[in-house]
C-alpha cells in the first residue's frame, strides 16, 4: 500500500473516531447537548403557543425590592416546586395605585386564597416562560396566578 492511501485511510479512521467520541460525550453530558440541540422546556402548554401553565407548591420567595421605597412597582418572585419535583421561578410586578398601575393591573389576574402568596400554598400560574432564567413571567394580558390551600 502506498503512502498516499495510508494517509487517506488514517484520516478516515481519525474522523470516525472523533465523531464517535463526540457523540458519546454529548450523550453522557446532557448540558453540552444544549450547544447543538435546543429542546423545549418540560412544561405543559397553556392556551396558546406563547403561554405556559405551571402548578406546584410555593417553597420560597416574595418581594424582591429593597425596603423603604414607596410608591414604586414591586417585583415578586416565588420558587415553585412543580408536580414533577422540578423547580421554577414565578414572577409578577405589583403596581401602586395610579393611572399606569390601574392599566397594568387590568392585564393580569391575581387570585390569592389568603390575600397574598404564602409558603406552602399550591400555585397555578400562566404566563410567558423565559428558559434562560427558568422564570414564568406573569405580565401580559390574560396571564394569571391563583393560589389554593392544597392541590385542587
Amino acid at each position: 500500500m502506498n503512502k498516499k492511501k495510508c494517509y487517506w485511510l488514517l484520516a478516515v479512521i481519525l474522523l470516525v473516531l472523533v465523531t464517535v467520541i463526540g457523540i458519546t460525550c454529548l450523550k453522557s453530558k446532557p448540558y453540552l447537548n444544549s450547544i447543538f440541540y435546543n429542546p423545549q422546556p418540560t412544561i405543559s402548554a397553556g392556551f396558546s403557543e406563547n403561554k405556559v401553565t405551571v402548578s406546584g407548591y410555593v417553597i420560597s420567595g416574595g418581594d424582591t425590592m429593597p425596603e423603604g421605597l414607596m410608591d414604586t412597582p414591586r417585583k415578586f418572585v416565588y420558587v415553585v416546586k412543580k408536580d414533577d419535583s422540578s423547580l421554577i421561578n414565578v414572577s409578577y410586578t405589583a403596581y401602586p395605585p395610579s393611572s399606569v398601575g390601574d392599566r397594568e393591573i387590568k392585564k393580569i389576574r391575581l387570585s390569592f386564597y389568603k390575600g397574598a402568596i404564602g409558603i406552602g400554598d399550591y400555585l397555578i400560574a400562566e404566563g410567558s416562560y423565559d428558559r434562560k432564567s427558568n422564570t414564568l413571567n406573569i405580565a401580559k394580558e390574560g396571564d394569571y396566578i391563583e393560589t389554593h390551600s392544597k392541590k385542587p
